[in-house]
């Protein structure tokens, strides 16, 4: 069995790696659609516009192609809003 680490998301094998990105120069005020930097886990990603966690069960996420890295958010961010993403990805 292979190491595990418990994490709110549940037990995790130890060669997950969290990343956490700037997303800010992919707002553009038209679109609602981001590409992260690596392929995420699914269930892993965590989306903060204006540092506020946008919560995914209630649509404000959606999780659209983690193999890609690509996701969408409820709502179209306006230029000068930050995105900031943490997730679990691996190498």
């Amino acid at each position: 069995m292979a190491n595990m680490i418990l994490t709110r998301y549940g037990a995790r094998p130890l060669d997950f790696f969290l990343r956490k990105e700037d997303l800010t120069s992919q707002v553009d005020g038209i679109t609602d659609a981001f590409l992260t930097g690596d392929p995420y886990v699914a269930g892993s990603l965590e989306v903060y516009l204006d540092g506020v966690l946008q919560n995914a069960v209630i649509g404000y996420v959606t999780e659209d192609d983690p193999t890609t890295g690509a996701f969408s958010l409820g709502s179209v961010p306006l230029i000068g809003q930050t995105v900031y993403v943490h997730y679990n990805y691996q190498e």
